[in-house]
């Protein structure tokens, strides 16, 4: 990307045009309660914040970014924001943001992505997208279906080696790089993370019916190299204290969501082909699967499976009992 559109798309981002443009929106909707998201997190939240609200009228808003949510916020008692419902949704990342506001919403783990892959979400993945049944008949003996606990174990493995694998070592850097940034008084951490997750991550790994496996050295400048990054941007120091905080932590909750949820994506994805195989290598038995082939939206796709913290829930009505719209 040229600099001169990477100024203009940058500009496109900037809070003041993105305020200009919220309060032109927002002002056509003043009887709504208005949802203000870092990006495309409505995918998740679209279903949950409907049923909560029932019949109150709601719409939502992609802010372009974390720190535009926040901004924004500050902004709640200005004159042109305060005749204005608005609830705000943030994710966690690696640390809440230090803004307490009973009209905000911080996810309890790393991001929306993160309540994907819980073993609630992944179990009720494999049971409704795989058509498989709690319980099989066998010569009339009813018991348990084993498949599914094969499965869900064959899933677990797959996520606890990407933890252990390659997970601790890029959330290692990734948070070096965010608390190098703070430390230095500086606003971004230097890493490209949209080219990283975009172009890069899923080629660093693989999954096949014997589980999961590294493509890629984890060593500290082979991570440097993988997310094209500098000593500058993430110290030794910084990086092995990173991998010290996190060898104590569960990386399905506290880890990079998006990393988790790419992760998983690939296992969906070989799943499915493995199920419809006469001879399939992971499923005991050829398997319908009821997936779509290829998801444009699989944040959406997949939202009926993913965990609804109670916390959301807890949210989400104090929201409607602070904006009573009739």
């Amino acid at each position: 990307m040229t600099s001169t559109v990477q100024a203009h798309v940058d500009a496109s981002k900037s809070f003041v045009v993105v305020y200009t443009n919220f309060l032109l929106w927002a002002n056509h909707r003043r009887r709504h309660i208005l949802c203000a998201f870092e990006g495309l997190d409505h995918h998740y939240y679209d279903s949950r914040v409907r049923q909560m609200l029932g019949d109150s009228p709601t719409a939502f808003y992609h802010m372009g970014g974390k720190s535009n949510v926040l901004e924004l916020l500050s902004l709640v008692d200005a004159p042109a924001m305060r005749v204005l419902s608005i609830a705000f949704f943030v994710d966690r990342d690696y640390a809440a943001p230090s803004v307490f506001d009973d009209r905000l919403y911080v996810t309890p783990h790393y991001s929306i992505e993160n309540h994907y892959i819980t073993p609630g979400a992944i179990r009720r993945t494999l049971i409704t997208g795989f058509d498989l049944r709690e319980q099989q008949s066998i010569s009339n003996v009813v018991s348990e279906n084993t498949e599914i606990t094969r499965l869900f174990n064959f899933c677990n493995k797959v996520f606890t080696d990407y933890n252990s694998q390659l997970g601790i070592f890029l959330n290692a850097a990734l948070w070096a790089a965010y608390d190098n940034s703070r430390l230095n008084g500086k606003t971004k951490h230097g890493i490209n993370t949209k080219h990283f997750d975009e172009n890069i991550f899923a080629n660093t790994f693989g999954i096949d019916e014997n589980g999961f496996s590294v493509k890629a050295d984890t060593s500290y400048d082979s991570i440097l190299r993988i997310l094209n990054t500098t000593s500058d941007v993430v110290p030794k120091t910084k990086f092995a204290e990173g991998l010290r905080y996190f060898s104590s932590r569960d990386l399905l909750s506290a880890g990079r969501g998006k990393w988790l949820f790419i992760v998983f994506m690939n296992l969906i994805q070989n799943l499915r082909l493995d199920s419809v195989k006469t001879k399939p290598k992971i499923f005991q038995s050829k398997q319908p699967c009821l997936l779509a082939t290829r998801s444009q939206i699989p944040l959406s796709d997949f939202s009926s499976f993913a965990d609804s913290p109670v916390g959301l829930s807890h949210f989400l009505h104090s929201i409607k009992r602070r904006f009573s719209i009739r």
